[in-house]
């Protein structure tokens, strides 16, 4: 196994993930994760609003495709 430098440690991320990072990327590192924990937390929050959209699209693009088997575009 490859020895790192001193000056690197490992780094648990939010979603379990560990690697080695330099003591001076550190502060950078934990505010990138820290901002994907938040992203990752708002995706969570809306997926159920924007999944009901879509089922509800979906339906509505149904219902038009069975009046119409031959496309919109037909005369």
């Amino acid at each position: 196994m490859d020895r790192f430098p001193d000056n690197y440690r490992p780094y648990q991320f939010h979603n379990g993930r560990e690697t080695m990072v330099h003591e001076d990327a550190r502060p950078i590192v934990k505010e990138i994760d820290r901002v994907a924990s938040e992203a990752a937390q708002a995706s969570e929050d809306t997926r159920w609003t924007t999944g009901y959209r879509h089922q509800e699209t979906e339906s509505r693009n149904a219902k038009k495709s069975d009046n119409n088997p031959r496309g919109s575009n037909s005369k």
